[in-house]
């Protein structure tokens, strides 16, 4: 074709621009505009017909983290159009934690299921912050805990949760998952937030059950009390899942 696509652009910032860069297409990038640090123009450099993919174009600037307005006149009705922009900066203390991680160890898991149960725990546990608790509980038709209580994150700690769930395999038998999670509600921490993921298929009958579980020990621990639900395998249990994210 005789007809290819012409793209111009100016950026205009309040600020220097460092650099001016596209990781969708290939660019050609003017820097110092008339002398003006602040302008910057891109033209594209492949001849392409059309966009196959959204453009995209990413300007790096000093001070994009300070507040700035701008301001718009419109002549027709008199008037101005601000626009404020405030990046907040807030000196947030670390916060001791308490996470349980509480994985469906039954039969329905066996397989595929269990393996991804275990990777997703192992991702869990390399993304711990240092300060805090932690406690890996396994059910199926019973269940058990790593540690007694929950234990601070440590290296001896760590390590001992990592080889846990790289054996892990789901031969725990059905799939009852209310007195694991009462378990758990009943000996969490009660002097710092606690948050809770469940990973499972879901395969059970008294989602109700533990549906009012969930929300009684909320309204206990009132806003100190969190759960996750992970939602594992081909053949997971929607109703189950999402009624427990809702709760």
């Amino acid at each position: 074709t005789d007809y290819y696509l012409k793209l111009a652009i100016t950026c205009r910032m309040t600020s220097v621009i460092q650099n001016t860069e596209s990781p969708s297409h290939h660019i050609s990038v003017e820097l110092n505009i008339d002398g003006n640090p602040n302008v910057s123009k891109v033209t594209l450099a492949e001849q392409i017909t059309y966009l196959e993919k959204d453009f995209i174009l990413v300007v790096k600037s000093l001070g994009l983290d300070q507040p700035r307005a701008f301001v718009e006149y419109n002549p027709k009705t008199e008037t101005n159009c601000v626009m404020l922009t405030l990046v907040p900066k807030f000196a947030i203390n670390e916060v001791m934690s308490e996470l349980i991680f509480i994985i469906d160890r039954s039969g329905s898991m066996e397989d595929g299921p269990i393996k991804k149960a275990s990777e997703a725990l192992q991702l869990l546990l390399l993304s711990l912050p240092e300060n805090c608790l932690f406690n890996v509980v396994s059910f199926g038709s019973h269940f058990d805990s790593l540690f007694k209580k929950s234990q601070p994150y440590s290296e001896g700690s760590f390590s001992k949760a990592l080889k846990h769930a790289q054996e892990m395999d789901a031969n725990y038998g059905g799939t009852e998952i209310y007195d694991p999670l009462k378990w758990v509600f009943e000996n969490s921490r009660n002097d710092m937030p606690t948050s809770v993921f469940l990973l499972t298929d879901g395969q059970v009958y008294n989602v109700d059950q533990i549906v009012e579980l969930i929300k009684s020990s909320e309204e206990k621990k009132k806003d100190d009390l969190r759960l996750f639900s992970i939602g594992i395998g081909d053949s997971v249990s929607h109703h189950l899942v999402e009624s427990v994210s809702r709760a």
